[in-house]
């Protein structure tokens, strides 16, 4: 009887420990893998040119895009003007990393020419994002852009030549921990909208 006693309360015990252990292993998956989808909520928008600012983008990204729906409202748009500040942008969403929530959520892609978006976004998740956690605690976010210099110039695509704008921009972070600081971007300029065609690094 006793050893039938203690058989029963051995059995309840790994009962008890298999029960915890699940419990265990399904907090730490939902809490890791398993978070859904943030509901996208577009706060503000341009719509002749398809840009859009959704409720994650970080504070500095909303204030230059009011700079940048002030400039496009014009009749007459200032195109160097409008270069500067969609490369802001794009520095802005694609450097700051802590508002993400995966490696497939690259920031700037909308200001991408529309060829380059699905290879740029490929390429983001595999080098800048590519380790991506939202709960990673040293990730950049940043808090000031400059443009450095800006140039007129031409580039050919498809054997077609395009007005476009070379920038050198850099740029500071909150914290630093170690991501790029500098680029040149390259922007054409098709049926009145800019985007962007080529980035290189400088460091």
């Amino acid at each position: 009887m006793i050893d039938k006693l203690k058989i029963t309360e051995k059995i309840t015990k790994i009962f008890l420990l298999v029960i915890i252990l699940i419990t265990i292993f399904v907090v730490i998956f939902n809490f890791f893998f398993n978070k859904k989808e943030k509901e996208v909520v577009i706060e503000n928008e341009i719509k002749n040119f398809n840009y859009i600012q959704v409720e994650s983008d970080i504070e500095l990204f909303k204030t230059e895009f009011i700079t940048l729906k002030n400039i496009l409202d014009k009749d007459d748009i200032n195109y160097e003007e409008y270069a500067k500040s969609i490369s802001k942008l794009f520095i802005i969403d694609f450097y700051s990393l802590k508002n993400k929530t995966s490696s497939y959520d690259v920031g700037g892609v909308q200001f991408i020419y529309s060829e380059f978006k699905d290879n740029f976004s490929l390429k983001a998740s595999d080098t800048i994002y590519k380790y991506l956690n939202p709960n990673m605690k040293e990730l950049p976010l940043v808090k000031k852009v400059n443009v450095i210099s800006i140039e007129e110039t031409t580039f050919e695509y498809k054997e077609k030549e395009y007005q476009s704008y070379k920038l050198f921009l850099n740029w500071e972070y909150e914290s630093d921990y170690g991501y790029e600081k500098e680029c040149i971007l390259m922007l054409i300029k098709e049926n009145n909208r800019l985007d962007i065609v080529k980035k290189t690094n400088i460091s």
